[in-house]
């Protein structure tokens, strides 16, 4: 039996598994951001260290007992983020590994031949498309600045700024008045506003997007509007990814069908149908084949590390053992 560990690291958390090589979850760390771009190499380094010696633990395994791992972390948008990483896994003394973005093995938990566009929306959003010819795109994943609107830590400032723009009349009354600030601890609008400019405030929880999906679950306007917004911005990247891979060729699959993994902890645990729905219709066409993967990302990597050591097993009883994996990672 061959055991692999897999990372999947984001601006928010980090996750490891150990697997053996019929996808059974042996042991798990979480940690916190690991996006260099975000936090830093050293809090990035501690993050990842941090959730492997857990993995390492519950598995009761030594790293020279892993025989592959696959580090897929966000913010490697650039040679220069493969650089400032490479230094840092390689201080965790792995034999054999591979430093990959999340955008590829985003990919890999909805296509098996590595072909398709993935949209990806957690902290931040990314689109990413790779064709027949191995020739690869990518859409955005540098942050607002830089074009992004469609990310959890964008739809969480949005729903606090949209909130307090309500409750000074700018806005359409809305329910997020009453409910971010209890989110945030507070027992009204006021009393969190004026914390917030004492303390000078700089940014908000990304669990408010949690709170977005709630409101508009209740038919929230301003919530709605939100969730739309962040799905038509989602959708463009995405058909602009769409549209450079037409010019290259080589992306459709044998049925026709273009697949579209939705992947990240907003789309997949999240499940928000006003989200889903603007994304689909900004896109629109019948040539995409929607897929949003039931198990984790860091699954995703998992497949990865397999294709790279070309196991061979029963993919779909594989993803039934990543399933019941997820559901233990919570």
């Amino acid at each position: 039996m061959a055991y692999m560990l897999a990372v999947d690291g984001g601006g928010s958390k980090t996750t490891a598994v150990i697997v053996d090589d019929d996808g059974n979850l042996l042991g798990y760390g979480k940690s916190g951001c690991s996006n260099h771009q975000v936090c830093g190499r050293e809090v990035a380094y501690f993050s990842i260290e941090t959730a492997v010696h857990q993995a390492l633990r519950m598995a009761e395994m030594d790293p020279s007992e892993i025989i592959h791992s696959v580090f897929a972390l966000a913010g490697l948008d650039r040679d220069r983020d493969y650089s400032i990483m490479e230094k840092t896994i390689k201080e965790l003394s792995f034999y054999s590994y591979q430093l990959v973005s999340g955008t590829i093995t985003g990919l890999c938990m909805g296509s098996s031949d590595l072909t398709g566009i993935v949209l990806i929306c957690g902290s931040g959003s990314n689109a990413f498309g790779r064709n027949a010819l191995g020739e690869t795109i990518q859409v955005g994943g540098f942050g607002w600045l830089f074009g992004d609107c469609a990310g959890g830590g964008e739809m969480a400032r949005e729903a606090f700024r949209s909130s307090i723009r309500s409750y000074e009349g700018r806005e359409v009354p809305s329910i997020l008045t009453t409910m971010i600030p209890s989110h945030m601890g507070y027992l009204s609008m006021e009393s969190m506003i004026q914390d917030a400019l004492d303390q000078g405030l700089k940014d908000v929880p990304i669990t408010l997007t949690e709170v977005l999906h709630a409101a508009d679950s209740q038919g929230d306007e301003l919530a709605n509007r939100i969730l739309r917004d962040a799905g038509i911005e989602l959708g463009k990247a995405g058909f602009a990814v769409h549209r450079y891979m037409s010019q290259l060729g080589g992306i459709y699959q044998g049925n026709g069908k273009i697949p579209v993994v939705l992947v990240g902890s907003v789309l997949q645990k999240g499940k928000n149908p006003t989200l889903i729905h603007s994304l689909k219709s900004t896109m629109q066409g019948d040539q995409f084949a929607w897929i949003m993967p039931e198990f984790d990302p860091v699954f995703g990597a998992v497949l990865y590390g397999w294709r790279h050591l070309k196991v061979y097993n029963d993919r779909d009883i594989a993803i039934d053992h990543f399933i019941k994996g997820s559901e233990q990672l919570g």
